[in-house]
């Protein structure tokens, strides 16, 4: 741990496609490493991936890492089911929207 000093910043999705993002990254430091962390496609009680996984996001930023969190278009907190039936080609979706970050 740097100084033990998180920052944590968040995003809203946008009408224009714009994917909304959780930063959680020390409070100090430059150059730092960033994982971009896309939970994948599965339950997730409509919590967004931007706002989940808070343990496992403060241990990295912690560690001094920059992570982002996208919730992404496709996910069910964008109004989309479990089974629609283009879901099995939302993760070409989900890398174009990690490459754009």
């Amino acid at each position: 741990m740097r100084d033990g000093k998180l920052i944590t910043a968040a995003t809203s999705a946008r009408n224009d496609g714009f994917t909304a993002l959780r930063l959680t990254a020390p409070a100090a430091g430059r150059d730092l490493p960033i994982v971009l962390f896309s939970h994948g496609f599965g339950p997730s009680r409509y919590i967004p991936s931007k706002d989940g996984y808070a343990p496992l996001v403060q241990f990295w930023a912690e560690r001094g890492l920059a992570v982002l969190q996208p919730t992404h278009a496709s996910s069910r907190v964008g109004g989309l089911g479990e089974g629609p039936p283009e879901a099995p080609f939302y993760w070409r979706e989900r890398v174009a929207e990690m490459r754009a970050i």
